[in-house]
């Protein structure tokens, strides 16, 4: 069951980061030439919303599948720091910053969607790129 989990939560993750860099960059594009939030990027927001909350349930299924858990007794050890904390906790605010920017974004007037967009995945894109554990990806 582990390894199942594993498996969907690398697939859904490099999901989530593919989406999310193609709508930090449509949201740069669209706010620097003032366009209109378009129906793709209205599409892949709610996707995007929808895959990060399967990948926060996975995540903190095996989260405490492995007993990372029980590792905040050694946080001198940096893997074990890693995968017991920073991981987590910056992928869950990722995860809330790309809900919080959803809802921002349906409740923005018309010119400032892209912007909003921009600045709140962007801020969510830097965040789960900078506790990603590249030397695990497959």
């Amino acid at each position: 069951m582990k390894t199942g989990f594993l498996h969907l939560h690398n697939l859904t993750a490099w999901l989530l980061l593919a989406i999310l860099i193609v709508m930090v960059v449509l949201f740069f594009i669209n706010n620097s030439s003032r366009k209109p939030l378009s129906k793709l990027q209205n599409n892949l927001r709610l996707f995007a919303v929808i895959i990060s909350g399967l990948q926060l349930i996975v995540g903190f299924g095996i989260y405490f599948m492995n007993g990372w858990f029980a590792a905040f007794s050694q946080m001198s050890d940096s893997l074990a720091r890693f995968y017991a904390l920073e991981h987590p906790l910056m992928m869950t605010l990722g995860i809330l910053f790309i809900h919080i920017g959803s809802a921002k974004i349906k409740r923005a007037s018309e010119e400032k969607k892209n912007k909003v967009g921009l600045i709140f995945f962007g801020i969510s894109l830097v965040l789960i790129l900078s506790r990603v554990p590249w030397d695990r990806i497959i």
